[in-house]
């Protein structure tokens, strides 16, 4: 991600402008009436596409770019729709300004995804550093605001039923009301421009299930409120290159855990490791510890008469053992049916992927699709 280009190029230039025109068109008053009932039946089931509008060398990209191939696949296997992460760098030429192909590429895309009979979520994707600057600085925000008022503008041909915003994926504010005023403020650019296509909010920081109790709705009634669901954290990211550096070490970590499970696997491990391992056995993670961590987001749900929705949850499979993978796929995803909470698989074919390959010889995970009670 080139962290300048953005903040200069795509906030001064396209965002600001835009900002400046649109602010000069009427708001309308904030929904009344929640999400449409079809658009609620079409999150049930979806799947992430990550790592194609995000980030990384060209090359990632094309391997994660779906093709129509790819689009029948997903509708195939049962999904109803499909989150893409989109980071705004991914629209801007070498000098840092826009490209009208690359929108109209986004545009072609998710014509695709709507004519496989599949619902769209485009959530915005910002590196860690610009996420903190949108909390400190009154132009960042603003250029934020710009820039989602002329993406949404550029696709106000789908409809409310073809297509879900998020205005931010995982806010990363420390604080819940810092949280909730940025995704207010960017609310309400996005309903100057598209009043009547449903939105996503979630917690502060990255978006749990503790982060979701600790928000308060917003005003706007069109809202679907999502989380992520990755516990236990050293189970689903065992190898993981990113986060602690206790992740990078992880290998055959067990789901259930117990203290006999982890046993076996301690005499090899360093002391810090080792101590680790033998907490996530004493913790004993199995399908009722989860249930009752899912069951608090369907509590908040009732609570406050609003649409709950597990927009990410997965595991690595690189170091994981495929049934212990399969076991906690299972267990969340039948934790997460039961409350009623819609989800969506993190994700399609990166390291937590429900396929593996390249695009153009995608193989199918069995295991991963009888897990998430899917279909080949």
């Amino acid at each position: 991600m080139r962290a300048g280009a953005w903040g200069i190029a795509f906030a001064l230039l396209l965002g600001a402008a835009a900002w400046w025109f649109y602010s000069r068109q009427p708001v309308p008053p904030p929904p009344a009436a929640g999400p449409a009932p079809e658009v609620l039946a079409r999150l049930a089931r979806g799947v992430n596409l990550s790592n194609w509008l995000q980030h990384g060398p060209p090359a990632e990209a094309e391997r994660y770019a779906p093709d129509a191939a790819d689009w029948a696949l997903i509708r195939r296997l049962g999904f109803t729709h499909v989150r893409i992460l989109l980071d705004p760098d991914a629209l801007l030429g070498k000098r840092g300004l826009p490209r009208p192909e690359a929108l109209a590429d986004l545009r072609r895309a998710l014509h695709a995804a709507t004519r496989a009979d599949l619902l769209v979520v485009l959530a915005l994707q910002l590196p860690s550093p610009l996420k903190a600057r949108l909390a400190e600085n009154d132009a960042d925000r603003y250029a934020l605001g710009g820039t989602w008022r002329a993406l949404a503008a550029a696709l106000s041909g789908f409809t409310p039923q073809q297509l879900v915003l998020e205005p931010l994926n995982e806010t990363e504010a420390e604080e819940p009301l810092a949280s909730r005023t940025l995704q207010t403020f960017l609310v309400g650019e996005l309903r100057s421009v598209l009043p009547q296509h449903t939105l996503v909010a979630g917690g502060h920081r990255y978006a749990g299930v503790a982060e979701l109790e600790a928000l308060q709705p917003l005003a706007d009634r069109n809202i679907v409120y999502g989380f992520h669901f990755y516990e236990p954290h050293n189970f689903t990211h065992q190898g993981a290159t990113w986060g602690p550096p206790l992740w990078r070490t992880l290998r055959h970590w067990p789901y259930p855990s117990s203290p006999e499970r982890v046993a076996p696997l301690l005499d090899a491990l360093e002391p810090p490791v080792r101590e680790a391992l033998k907490w996530h056995g004493e913790e004993r993670w199995d399908r009722g510890k989860l249930a009752a961590q899912i069951a608090r987001a369907a509590r908040w749900s009732a609570r406050h008469g609003v649409p709950v929705w597990c927009s990410e949850f997965g595991a690595m499979r690189k170091r994981t053992v495929p049934a212990d993978r399969q076991a906690w796929l299972r267990d969340v995803r039948e934790a997460l049916e039961a409350n009623r909470i819609p989800w969506t698989h993190w994700d399609y074919a990166g390291d937590f992927g429900v396929v593996k390959g390249n695009r153009g010889k995608r193989v199918v995970d069995e295991g991963v699709v009888e897990a998430l009670g899917l279909k080949q």
